[in-house]
């Protein structure tokens, strides 16, 4: 199983924690991810916005992504995984020290995070690095994935909640869409295998792939 992390396996973002960790505003830091998405902002400035805080260290950003909390059924989820030696990968559009925290919190055999966070040897930010098209790039740690473990894609189940979980529907055919409210799916909903409100309803599915 391929897993998306924010918001599939957690109920707040790491995008939120990582704010709380600069002391930054939720507004203030969500700005910051739409211009620097939207090419407003270039990676120099968004270092330097972060930099700025005085509370750009590797201790508080990782206490703040180990903080996130998991969704309700996120460990049985992970444990019934691991009872069965189903390789759990986990993907995310966030850092990969986030992504690293999730592996071992969870138990998944790998995780891919989008960007780097890179530390001096005082623990203080100094440089990072997000790719800006993170649909694509979760593709392609996918097709990593499967490389290094012997799958092809069609042997998996995918499990996501967003637009950027589409290229993992697309290349497993088994894109299952994490929607807590049924009554109210995206119009890309279309694109998944199957909607699920909550994740102990991916379960059953393992017999059914």
């Amino acid at each position: 199983m391929v897993c998306d992390i924010d918001l599939t396996l957690t109920r707040t973002g790491s995008a939120e924690a990582l704010g709380q960790a600069l002391g930054l505003p939720r507004q203030v830091q969500a700005a910051h991810y739409r211009d620097y998405h939207a090419g407003r902002l270039t990676r120099t400035q968004l270092l330097d916005l972060w930099r700025a805080t005085g509370n750009a260290t590797r201790e508080r950003m990782t206490a703040a992504f180990a903080g996130v909390p998991l969704r309700d059924g996120a460990t049985r989820l992970a444990d019934t995984l691991r009872a069965r030696r189903i390789p759990l990968c986990l993907i995310t559009s966030s850092a990969q020290l986030f992504a690293d925290l999730m592996v071992a919190r969870l138990g998944a055999c790998c995780g891919y995070g989008n960007g780097r966070l890179t530390f001096d040897r005082t623990g203080y930010l100094e440089d990072l690095d997000f790719s800006l098209d993170t649909q694509q790039l979760k593709a392609r740690h996918l097709a990593q994935f499967c490389r290094e473990h012997g799958l092809a894609a069609q042997d998996l189940l995918a499990v996501g909640n967003g637009p950027n979980d589409l290229a993992l529907f697309d290349a497993t055919g088994r894109g299952v869409l994490l929607t807590p409210d049924p009554d109210a799916k995206p119009a890309y909903s279309n694109r998944a295998w199957t909607t699920v409100p909550h994740l102990s309803d991916v379960i059953p599915l393992l017999d059914n792939s």
